[in-house]
């Protein structure tokens, strides 16, 4: 069928196919003319967008779409003549669609064949795609301005498309149509915001999909530029403005689609984090959460969770704690059933505390930060006072890791990317890197290999030379960086660090920072041989990050940079104080603690009273004290001093060390501890020679500040054991006056006599005639069904949830379970009394083997039993007749419910009856009382 169409298309000259149209013109309407170039033009585009030919059959194609243009341009006179006046959008928006579709087919893209095949299709049939691209020009432009704006923003896309081709002639006549369209649009609303944001969506999914290159950037540029310079409608200045934000956008889209296929995620999360900078730069929102959630999928596949934290946290950022509608650029893919704006900031907060509490994460203290703000709402803003309990909770959990739960800090490391070899992104730029969880320098070298592994490192950390700069390789230069703790006084949480515990000092030295240092070593002429203390210098060097770690990203670009000179005795000095502040903190630490581990306060001591390091002061000695020195560089007397106080400031840390050692080394230890306290005798007594001069007692040094600390840091543990013990004594005497309010509960209610325990054990004068008695356990929800025979001789044993009554026969105790009651809380207290209290039934088990079983006052010895009281009688008895009243015929538990705390009632006194005594004949038994059925009715 194709193939007819194209031989009757072939056999029309341009008169033929001019008469054929005519035809159609009968309709003073041109209804017919208006179908038939709608349905032509479609089937042409169906034609380009899918080939009916096999792929191989190159010739046929060819020829296909050169007999397929030539019709265009007979339809070209037609639209044009036919449906401007009056003006038909539909045929002019389908002839520029299809032309499109005809130049953008994949059988015409010239750049893709083999340099033969090319030269022979430009032999023959030439560049078809400029002749289409000269179509559509010409259409364009002769319509009259506001004709053309009736196509803007509607056609920016399909003109991108054609754009993009990678033909510089066809790009050349298809980007001023663009300014064009600005120009339409201008005139028409005063802005070409519409076109911009069209054309910059458009962009995006076009490059990410492969299309557009650098070629396509540069001629943008250029003639774009070009063409608003020459601008005289007042476009010059925002045009120019909106190809500079093009052209940037399309420098980071080119840099992303570059390494989006790399199996490492590391430069496309540089990449990403460039567009959201250049997005929130230039207020592209939509843009901007496109790529946030790309980085955020990205850092969950890494399982950088605290980082994937902060992601979501530059969400949340945007929104309010209102009711209103999410604007559709702030919707969430993760949460698009949440509509209004406090709803989606909720769910991203939980979501962020849920990523900063993750194990791999344990950034406890940016989740409580979170936690407070949603405390806050809660409790001022939203009164959902049901939520407060849950999150205070948590809060109270994530404190309680904080001071219990060991973190390792990060390593830092400033890693330089030089080289042309290496991306645009990272070429002659300087980044500090967040190591991972005890990741040393090779580790992290070797890792920064493997993502590199045509890269070079550059073992030493002097400043690249040009040629490096320029060179056509991949240089990197890696070294440990030493992150400087955030001081700033307008912090209130860092005013008080200085009395902060150590597991939270530490984390703040290596967190919450944005600020590092590293030296450069080395050793100025002329170089001492025989100490190089006194020529060691250093090139001290302090980098500032774009932000804080921890981030949005596991590593920042540098913005600043600065470096100073450290004099010998200066380097001396810094030493000195950092040893000194490792001693301080191994004290507090052990202050604070007692089960602090003994290993590193052990290694530090032995690496300070070491000879080795001795030596280390010594040559500090002879490097500065000595008297040449002092006449070489009078200017570092102030210096010299402030070397020997922190020498000697050394005293009373060490004394308190080998104290805190003494006391809690372990007999493998003792050894090493009496060599220590032997080097510290020396130490002394070398101190006492050298520094005696200045006026100090040296075994008398004390170091008030740290005694201070000391203190306060004892006081703070004591109390906190004195808190622990009230805690535990309020436990224990809360149970105890349970106890006691139990018992005298029971003590009451004997007057109300509420239930009643009967054993009987026979009538009469002989007492070893065996009697029966069956009695009635009433409860609520539960009938007892208990069957006594014999009398009970030896004692009642209150177990758990049990009674043994233990005599000459055992008891035999069924229990028949049903609903409990409403007063469960009550039955139990006293289960726990009666639990407590089991002598209660003693007194009368010894008064019957006395012969004294409960006399009633007249001489007679019959066995009354023995009573217990219970509050909780009236309840179940209660209980029991409104069960009677419903007459609820459930079925019994199968799990037997615990047995009633309070025995059960004696039934009615008989009468007495005198009768004979007959040794043959034994009294009469009371009438027995049918058992309860399973609703606890006679």
């Amino acid at each position: 069928m194709v193939a007819i169409l194209m031989s009757l298309l072939r056999q029309m000259p341009p008169g033929l196919f001019s008469k054929f149209i005519y035809t159609f013109k009968a309709d003073s309407t041109k209804t017919e003319l208006f179908k038939f170039v709608n349905d032509a033009l479609v089937v042409f585009k169906n034609l380009f967008s899918q080939c009916f030919f096999p792929a191989v059959w190159s010739e046929m194609i060819l020829l296909e779409n050169n007999i397929l243009l030539a019709a265009l341009e007979q339809f070209t006179e037609t639209v044009k003549n036919d449906f401007v006046d009056p003006f038909e959008q539909i045929p002019w928006n389908n002839f520029f669609q299809c032309t499109v579709a005809f130049l953008t087919q994949e059988s015409l893209q010239l750049e893709s064949f083999s340099i033969v095949k090319r030269a022979r299709v430009l032999s023959e049939y030439g560049d078809m795609r400029l002749r289409a691209a000269e179509l559509i020009r010409q259409m364009w432009f002769s319509l009259g301005e506001r004709k053309r704006i009736q196509f803007v923003p509607g056609m920016v896309g399909t003109f991108l498309d054609m754009a993009l081709v990678p033909e510089p002639t066809l790009r050349r006549v298809a980007i001023p149509i663009f300014f064009d369209m600005m120009r339409c649009d201008f005139a028409q609303n005063s802005s070409f915001q519409q076109v911009e944001d069209e054309l910059i969506n458009r962009l995006v999914e076009s490059i990410e999909s492969g299309k557009g290159d650098t070629g396509f950037r540069d001629i943008f540029h250029e003639t774009m530029v070009s063409s608003c310079e020459n601008d005289h409608m007042g476009l010059r200045d925002s045009g120019l403005r909106m190809v500079d934000t093009v052209t940037k956008l399309l420098d980071h889209l080119l840099d992303y689609r570059e390494v989006i296929d790399e199996v490492d995620s590391g430069s496309r999360m540089t990449c990403i984090v460039n567009l959201l900078d250049f997005s929130m730069e230039v207020g592209r929102k939509e843009l901007y959460l496109r790529y946030l959630y790309k980085l955020h999928d990205l850092h969950v596949l890494s399982q950088n969770f605290t980082e994937a934290g902060f992601t979501l946290k530059l969400h949340s950022r945007q929104l309010e704690w209102t009711e209103d509608e999410v604007p559709h650029y702030l919707r969430s893919p993760k949460y698009p059933q949440l509509l209004t704006q406090v709803e989606l900031k909720e769910a991203l907060y939980k979501d962020i505390i849920q990523y900063f509490d993750d194990e791999a994460a344990k950034s406890w203290e940016c989740a409580i930060d979170v936690c407070d703000e949603l405390r806050q709402q809660y409790a001022e803003e939203l009164f959902s006072y049901s939520q407060l309990p849950e999150i205070l909770k948590h809060m109270a959990n994530l404190y309680e890791k904080i001071l219990k739960s060991v973190r390792f800090e990060p390593g830092y490391f400033r890693v330089g990317f030089f080289g042309k070899a290496f991306p645009s992104f990272l070429q002659d730029k300087i980044f500090v890197y967040r190591g991972r969880r005890s990741e040393k320098l090779n580790d992290f070298e070797t890792r920064m290999l493997e993502r590199f592994p045509h890269a070079e490192l550059l073992r030493s950390l002097n400043k690249p030379s040009l040629e490096q700069r320029n060179s056509n390789a991949q240089l990197l230069q890696i070294c440990n960086v030493d992150p400087v703790m955030n001081l700033d006084g307008n912090n209130k949480r860092m005013s008080g660090m200085k009395y902060a515990e150590e597991s939270i000092r530490r984390y703040y030295r290596s967190n919450d920072v944005n600020k590092f240092i590293f030296s450069r070593p080395y050793h100025k002429e002329p170089k001492d041989p025989k100490n190089e203390f006194a020529s060691l210098w250093l090139d001290r060097y302090t980098l500032w990050t774009a932000s804080s770690f921890p981030g949005n990203m596991c590593w920042f670009p540098v913005i600043k940079e600065s470096s100073i000179q450290v004099k010998p005795i200066l380097f001396g000095i810094e030493t000195l104080t950092e040893a000194n502040e490792k001693l301080r903190t191994l004290v507090l630490a052990h202050s604070s603690n007692p089960n602090e581990d003994l290993g590193s306060l052990s290694l530090k001591l032995n690496g300070v009273l070491d000879p080795a390091v001795m030596g280390g002061i010594s040559n500090y000695e002879k490097a500065f004290f000595s008297p040449e020195y002092i006449e070489k560089e009078p200017e570092d007397a102030g210096h010299i001093l402030t070397m020997k106080k922190l020498i000697l400031a050394q005293v009373p840390l060490i004394g308190e060390c080998l104290r805190i050692h003494r006391e809690k080394a372990p007999d493998s230890l003792k050894p090493l501890h009496q060599k220590l306290e032997e080097r510290y005798d020396a130490f002394l007594n070398h101190l006492d020679e050298a520094y005696g001069d200045l006026g100090f007692n040296v075994r008398d040094m004390k170091d008030e500040d740290l005694q201070r600390d000391m203190e306060r840091l004892q006081k703070k543990r004591l109390a906190l054991n004195k808190k622990e013990e009230r805690q535990k004594a309020h436990v224990i005497t809360r149970n105890s006056d349970g106890m006691r309010s139990s018992n005298v509960g029971l003590s009451r209610s004997k007057s109300s006599f509420s239930s009643t325990l009967s054993v009987y054990s026979g009538f009469g004068q002989n007492k070893n005639t065996t009697t029966k008695s069956m009695a009635s356990i009433p409860r609520s929800g539960i009938g007892h069904r208990r069957s006594t025979q014999g009398s009970f001789d030896e004692g009642v044993i209150g177990t758990g949830r049990n009674l043994f009554l233990l005599g000459s026969s055992m008891n035999k105790l069924t229990s028949i379970a049903g609903e409990e009651n409403e007063t469960s809380s009550s039955r139990n207290s006293s289960i726990s009394s009666l639990q407590a209290n089991p002598n209660r039934f003693s007194f009368a088990l010894e008064n019957r083997k006395s012969g004294q079983w409960m006399n009633n006052g007249n001489g007679d010895a019959r066995n009354s039993g023995i009573s217990i009281s219970s509050t909780t009688e009236t309840s179940s008895r209660n209980s029991m007749e409104s069960r009677e009243e419903l007459g609820d015929d459930e079925p019994p538990s199968l799990i037997p419910p615990p047995l009633p705390s309070i025995p059960p009632p004696l039934p009615p006194k008989q009468k007495e009856t005198t009768l004979p005594p007959d040794d043959h004949n034994p009294p009469a038994l009371p009438p027995k009382k049918p058992p309860l059925n399973m609703e606890g009715r006679a």
